[in-house]
């Protein structure tokens, strides 16, 4: 007879983002859907346009509606980490956004494309083409690996276009990109560690953890992670016992909880860093009946 087992899901997402970005060139209508990695989506999308205050965190309310654009035309490119349900919900804010610019005379059009699987040298490949094309006033980045992708963005920005970073994935100044703005969550450790705590506290202060990160080198994983384990560190009852990168993938994530559930059978619980390891995770525990009765399994906020 198997024994039930108390596990805690921490899934470690950005809940929101909003795509900011300056005017600059012109540019020409396209199709009003087209084939996108296997998929079709609309094709004439994009966001809200503010110019990002150089050194502000925060963009509030009010300076986003007061912001005029320069043109009644625009064209951008974003590329993201990964195809996932998650973006395909952003892509439906892109699109409220664009219909409440086309009803104030703005028509704007943008390109949104991601690898199937999670890779920095897909992504440097995807934006040094979008440049190539010089037909989109700013290109977005979700970057996938700082070291890789930064050189990159300045490689692009040197030949005279306009680069952006946005989501939860950052290039920063003080890595040495020269990005005109990033938009999006600026506290992915602190979130970590927030969750963490919540974890810890959960199982008493004691027990046996284990982690999913997510793709290696990703900032926003590799962070949540850091500000995690800064935590378990912190109480000696608690110890991290494995942890794997499952390249934000569901089924990997499955697959690694297998490993964990088979190799630590007294396994407390399983902290996830990305929008798809804790759906894999979460399957993995339910079929091995883990889960104990009740509310023994939460979700994170």
């Amino acid at each position: 007879m198997r024994r039930n087992k108390l596990f805690y899901f921490l899934n470690l997402t950005i809940l929101a983002f909003v795509l900011v970005v300056s005017g600059c060139s012109s540019r020409n209508e396209k199709n009003p859907v087209e084939k996108i990695d296997g998929k079709i989506v609309p094709a004439h999308n994009h966001q809200g346009q503010s110019e990002a205050a150089p050194h502000s965190n925060v963009i509030n309310k009010e300076f986003l509606d007061s912001y005029k654009p320069n043109k009644t035309d625009y064209n951008f490119y974003f590329t993201y980490k990964i195809v996932h349900s998650w973006w395909d919900a952003v892509a439906l804010g892109m699109e409220d956004a664009v219909r409440q610019y086309e009803e104030k005379g703005i028509h704007i059009t943008y390109d949104y494309r991601a690898p199937e699987e999670m890779s920095a040298n897909d992504q440097v490949k995807r934006i040094r083409k979008a440049a190539a094309l010089n037909e989109y006033d700013v290109i977005g980045v979700d970057v996938a690996d700082i070291d890789i992708v930064t050189p990159v963005i300045n490689e692009i920005i040197d030949q005279g276009h306009k680069v952006m970073t946005f989501s939860s994935s950052d290039s920063g100044k003080e890595d040495g990109c020269k990005r005109i703005a990033y938009v999006g969550n600026t506290h992915n450790m602190e979130d970590g560690a927030d969750l963490a705590e919540a974890l810890c506290k959960y199982l008493n202060f004691k027990g046996k953890v284990a982690m999913l990160v997510g793709n290696e080198g990703a900032p926003c994983h590799e962070d949540r992670a850091k500000g995690a384990k800064k935590v378990f560190e912190k109480y000696p009852g608690i110890e991290l016992v494995d942890v794997k990168y499952d390249e934000d993938n569901d089924v990997k994530a499955y697959n690694f909880t297998k490993e964990f559930l088979k190799n630590y059978p007294d396994l407390n619980g399983i902290i996830c860093c990305n929008m798809s390891n804790s759906v894999g995770a979460g399957r993995a525990v339910f079929e091995e009946e883990k889960i104990g009765q009740g509310n023994n399994c939460r979700n994170g906020p």
